[in-house]
């Protein structure tokens, strides 16, 4: 038995529900009773006890499994299941053979009370059949019943009587009258709200007493609203208009459905889905600090158009009758429209005879607005709105309020049209409300709670219409003298509008030009910006950027410079002038203050309104510019000279150990850092990685500190002195320059040794291998001219330092050192620029020492415990370390190789597929693996020219397991497989146990990646107003999601296509910000933008 809520006013009541109804009262336990009974059974002469086979046909009749008695009208057999739980509670369960004998079933209860002698003060009464209160019920009265056993029969019949709610077969709400003792089967009942309108409980329905779905995710729990009972015509109002919206025909997902109604001691009660919240009490309560990703502020956009289209439901309501809900909205009218065509209850509405009524909501707010958590039956929280006690339909669109009256409204939502002296209501009474729940809406999603408050702060003002009372509606009302009075939205909301279009662009982003002595001024505006209480919570993205001027432009490839032979040769009378012409752009300052610098960067890192410790996402970037207007310089046209390439990379190292220094300092945690990972034309050299970042890390704790909260790292880096020999001294020192002189010169000995051994083993298989020197003077000497007058051809310096850009031994582990450290780290993108792009041409030699990048991370036994997703790109690996590194991480989810080189090796032949195929057998964790533009690198290759053996040994292996299945082709500069781009999911894996590509057609200008990119940039160039450093990254500016890759579209059809993606990007609209407090916040016109930048600094 289970007693009611002792919160409702039955609680001192319970009741039986009826599956344990079904579980006491069985065939095996009636047995046992009827027994009993016979057992205590005066005999009586001339009769005799029942057999066993009596009693069981008994006890399967009043379970209601005979056939024996006659069925009801909806089939089933009658049942006295009830009837005997009554009597065995009052303990007359021997008289349930009279009830089965005159057919008093369950059907029958409850049984009333019917006064014996109507109209005398004597209150005896008598038991009967409800819908035969004449005839006295013979199995009571005939056997003489005390009044006190009667009346214990009628009191503990209730219990077996809690109702059970359901919708009608056609999913129709069904209304019930209740008898006022009727025990109601809730188990929980609490007050959550009361007004004017109703008051609303919290309310518990037992399982087996009700059959409506799980709508509110907790599948016991609903929302009763009951109404005042003062004006029955405004309840039967808004009831019928619930009806009506709940049907299936007129339902929507965002309107809430009414489940039933009851009336019971003379109040009327609706019965709702509970909602998890109202949505003020959402923003309030249960996320006052919404996040700012896509997945947010892609729920909220569908629950506002959500919301529009469930009041789109409302304005135009179709009906076939329009009848009853024009009776309900104007009580006391009799308004009566015919179908022009009869049809049955059960036929489909044609559309000739649908007539369109007008309704308004007419009470559109935040707290009529309810929010329903995941459930079941959804995986996504979604918005209804609720509360129709004031709406109302018309045959027009338009009413005066002068002739129905003035309808209660919320202060705060009223629209302007309210407060005019011969207002006019319509549809546009909800819109007005509703935009204005949107615009609070984002004001939450960009501030949280807090900005909420303060937008409603802003808007109050006096209202002369309540006696000067300061309210907080949207708009105002201005009196002109005698002309009439015209209704302004508030300065305060269309200040909030600027900052609330930000919501439109999905990164925000701040941007750093790190290019010349203003640089600093900028930095403090930035820093402004950061502690700004309002629009610091809206940047959570940061990006660097180093930029240095182009001097020099192709009009220096004319005939007015016949002295320049190559667009790699910065000389010529016009080139000069160019640089004068170019005036206004300084030389990128080396004589900043670093030590400012550091201190404001790591002011502004900390971005102390974000209140979690750091900015989340910091980005380093590169770019060349063409004049004052921040024209963007294509980064492979000819006119980029080798200084202006020098300049660049000295600009972003000193950009990147400035700002790893700030991170440092600052304490704070920045889980997503991008080192140039999305730059055409940069990277880190790894000196600063290696060399650089000692200092940093003799702090100590502090360093570990910073570094282990990153949770994605994007890094690209390249072994060489990308910023010139003259630049590293700059950035070290000379002392340490002479240290790196003597390791260069030592590592090329290396090379050119182990390059001469491998040309002699090929050739007489002899080995040739050179003494070390005694002299160590001399022997440098000597190497240095031999660098320069037999290898200056072949390896000179990109930048014509006087030095060759030398591949130390001390940078190859600069990274792994790096990574010790970052123990959260879950993404990592490792990118090694100018190996892939610039190397190639070196016809492979020297890229077999690059496999040491990776080895280090292997060999060092670096361990990344959350490490997830894997992608490298441009890095040549060996045999062997890839599987190892992915066996030591078993939580790795996904590896992608983008452009890697496949070093082959004496032992481990051509067939990488056997490699690949290991690298899934010992990784049963991967999830996927995503393949793309892979080459082989024969080691065993002269460095200078491949020797024709050699060559056709790789081309046979080539053809055989490549070509003949059109997986690549053959390059002039030698054996590149290129692979079609293929991503391998577990299944496949776990399936085939190894990779059997599929075959693709051979391509005859590069990599498909390359020719789609192609088609992209062309169709880019047709679009307007896309901005010129869009080019180089081949993106079409579309509203919508793309993934594309990054691409340099200038490069020869023979070299192998650099792709640097795949990166998502979300496009938006053009807008107009404005400038905000000053701080030089603007995204101009109709152009389309994937970037904001809030401040034009440096």
């Amino acid at each position: 038995m289970v007693g009611v809520s002792p919160k409702h006013p039955d609680h001192k009541r319970s009741f039986i529900p009826t599956s344990e109804l079904s579980r006491i009262i069985n065939v095996e336990s009636v047995v046992e009773i009827l027994r009993a009974c016979e057992k205590s059974r005066v005999r009586v002469p001339g009769t005799s006890f029942r057999t066993s086979e009596e009693i069981e046909s008994d006890a399967r009749r009043i379970c209601g499994i005979s056939e024996q008695d006659r069925p009801r009208s909806d089939g089933e057999p009658k049942s006295y299941r009830k009837i005997l739980a009554v009597l065995l509670l009052i303990e007359r369960e021997n008289r349930i053979d009279h009830f089965v004998q005159e057919g008093v079933s369950d059907d029958d209860l409850p049984l009333i009370k019917v006064k014996e002698q109507p109209g005398t003060q004597r209150e005896s009464f008598s038991l009967r059949r409800g819908h035969a209160s004449d005839s006295p019920v013979r199995c009571i009265n005939g056997y003489k019943w005390s009044e006190k056993t009667q009346a214990d029969f009628y009191k503990t019949q209730w219990k077996m009587l809690a109702p059970t709610f359901t919708l009608d077969r056609r999913g129709k709400v069904q209304h019930y009258c209740f008898f006022d003792d009727l025990i109601l089967p809730f188990t929980s009942w609490k007050l959550v709200a009361a007004s004017g309108m109703g008051r609303v409980y919290k309310t518990e329905i037992h399982q087996d007493h009700h059959t409506f779905p799980n709508v509110s995710g907790s599948s016991q729990v609903f929302a009763i609203k009951e109404l005042p009972v003062e004006n029955k015509a405004e309840c039967d109002l808004e009831a019928t208009i619930l009806r009506k919206l709940s049907e299936p025909r007129h339902s929507h997902r965002h309107l809430i459905s009414l489940l039933a109604t009851y009336e019971q001691n003379g109040s009327y009660y609706l019965i709702f889905p509970w909602a998890g919240a109202d949505l003020r009490d959402y923003w309030k309560n249960i996320n006052p600090k919404p996040r700012h990703d896509t997945e947010t502020i892609m729920w909220l956009a569908e629950q506002c158009l959500g919301l529009a289209s469930g009041l789109a439901k409302i304005h135009r309501y179709q009906t076939l009758s329009s009848s009853a809900l024009l009776q309900a909205s104007s009580p006391g009218k009799t308004q009566t429209e015919t179908v022009r065509t009869a049809m049955g209850p059960d036929s489909a509405p044609k559309e000739e005879n649908m007539k369109i009524l007008f309704g308004r909501h007419g009470d559109i707010k935040p707290t009529n607005i309810l929010w329903f958590p995941k459930g079941p039956e959804r995986d996504k929280e979604i918005l209804k709105i609720t509360d129709f006690g004031i709406s109302r339909f018309t045959t027009v669109n338009s009413v005066s309020a002068r002739e129905r009256g003035r309808a209660p409204n919320s202060p705060t939502y009223r629209p302007p049209e309210w407060d005019l002296p011969h207002p006019i209501i319509s549809t546009s009474y909800d819109i007005w409300t509703l935009g204005c729940v949107y615009l609070e809406f984002i004001a939450w999603y960009l501030g949280g709670f807090v900005y909420l408050q303060e937008f409603e702060q802003r808007r109050l003002a006096p209202d002369f219409d309540w006696v000067g009372v300061s309210c907080d509606t949207f708009f105002t009302v201005e009196s002109r003298g005698s002309s009439a009075p015209i209704p302004k939205v508030k300065p305060a909301v269309t200040e909030s509008t600027s900052a609330l279009r930000w919501l439109l662009i999905p990164n925000q982003k701040v941007e750093l030009k790190c290019r010349h002595a203003q640089g600093l001024q900028s930095l403090c505006s930035l820093q402004t910006l950061s502690r700004h209480g309002r629009y610091g919570k809206l940047v959570r993205h940061v990006r660097i950027m180093a930029e240095v001027p182009a001097l020099l432009s192709n009009q220096t490839d004319t005939q007015d410079n016949p002295t320049r032979d190559s667009a790699l040769e910065a000389s010529g009378e016009l080139a000069g002038k160019i640089r004068e012409d170019l005036s206004w752009m300084q030389e990128p300052a080396d004589d900043i203050e670093e030590e400012d610098v550091i201190e404001l960067l790591s002011s502004i890192v900390a971005w102390e309104a974000h209140g979690r410790g750091g900015i989340p996402r910091v980005e380093l970037d590169a770019r060349f510019i063409d004049g004052p207007g921040n024209q963007y310089a294509k980064p492979h046209e000819p006119h980029i000279v080798p200084e202006e390439w020098q300049a660049l990379f000295t600009r972003a190292s000193q950009v990147y150990r400035l700002t790893m220094a700030a991170i440092v300092r600052s304490g704070a945690t920045v889980p997503n850092l991008e080192i140039f990972s999305n730059t055409i034309c940069c990277s880190v050299p790894s000196y600063d990685i290696n060399v650089g970042l000692k200092g940093l890390v003799e702090n100590g704790l502090k360093f570990k500190a910073a570094v282990s909260g990153i949770e994605t790292l994007a890094l690209s880096f390249s072994t060489r002195v990308d910023h010139g020999w003259k630049g590293w001294i700059q950035a070290y020192g000379a002392e340490a320059g002479e240290v790196e002189r003597a390791q260069q010169r030592r590592q090329w000995a290396s090379i050119f040794d182990e390059e001469e051994y491998i040309m002699s083993d090929e050739e007489d298989g002899a080995e040739n291998s050179r003494e070390d020197s005694d002299d160590e003077d001399e022997y440098d000497a000597d190497f240095d001219k031999a660098i320069e007058n037999e290898k200056g051809s072949e390896i000179r310096g990109r930048y014509g330092d006087d030095l060759p850009q030398a591949l130390c031994r001390g940078n190859y582990p600069g990274v792994a050192g790096l990574l010790l450290h970052m123990t959260n780290l879950q993404s990592l993108d490792l990118h090694m620029y100018q190996t892939f792009q610039y190397e190639c041409y070196a016809r492979g030699s020297r890229l077999c020492h690059y496999h040491r990048v990776f080895g280090a991370l292997v060999h060092r036994r670096v361990v990344l415990p959350q490490l997830r997703r894997l992608v490298l790109r441009g890095l040549c690996i060996r045999a062997g370390d890839l599987p190892a590194f992915v066996e030591r991480h078993p939580r790795l989810e996904r590896v992608e190789l983008l452009n890697t080189f496949l070093e082959l090796r004496p032992g481990y032949g051509v067939d990488w597929r056997r490699e690949l195929a290991d690298l899934a057998s010992r990784s049963a964790g991967l999830a996927s693996l995503y393949l793309c533009d892979l080459s082989y690198l024969n080691r065993n290759s002269d460095p200078g020219a491949f020797k024709p053996l050699s060559l056709q040994r790789v081309a046979e292996s080539f053809n055989e397991e490549w070509v003949r299945r059109g997986w690549g082709r053959i390059c002039d500069c030698g054996a590149h497989g290129l692979l079609w781009a293929r991503e391998f999911g577990a299944d496949e894996m776990a399936e085939r146990g190894c990779f059997e590509f599929k075959a693709a057609p051979v391509l005859s200008r590069g990599s498909h990646v390359r020719q789609f990119l192609q088609r992209v940039i062309a169709r880019r160039a047709e679009t307007p107003g896309v901005d010129e450093d869009d080019a180089q990254f081949g993106l079409l500016l579309e509203q919508g999601a793309y993934e594309v890759y990054a691409c340099n579209a200038g490069t020869d059809d023979d070299d192998v296509n650099h792709a640097r993606g795949p990166f998502r990007l979300v496009a938006c609209m053009g807008m107009e910000l404005g400038v905000l407090e000053g701080l030089g916040a603007v995204v101009g016109g109709e152009t389309r933008v994937y970037d904001v930048w809030f401040v034009d600094a440096f």
